[in-house]
């Protein structure tokens, strides 16, 4: 005897074509797009701040620097935590 159609929930969305499951797909590429723009971002902070803090300095503005320079080291841990953070959700075992 065949179990009863009950209604699918309206909280969760899977849609499955072909054995495809095109929602679990669309959570992969909202998740990569999001963490790519934000390695992406706080990298870039590193760049620049590293970059203005040896600007500084060879101007002569040592206050400057020494700001640049700890903003720059702030956006690097917050990188390497970020990766960090990546790499151990990958190697979840769910």
């Amino acid at each position: 005897m065949r179990a009863p159609y009950t209604q699918p929930s309206t909280t969760e969305v899977n849609f499955f074509i072909a054995g495809i499951d095109w929602g679990g797909i669309l959570n992969v590429i909202v998740a990569s797009t999001i963490a790519g723009l934000c390695t992406t971002t706080i990298f870039a902070g590193v760049v620049l701040a590293t970059a203005r803090s040896t600007d500084a300095r060879n101007k002569g503005h040592r206050k400057a620097s020494v700001l640049y320079a700890i903003a720059a080291v702030v956006a690097l841990a917050a990188f390497a935590g970020l990766v960090a953070f990546g790499i151990q959700i990958m190697l979840a075992n769910d």
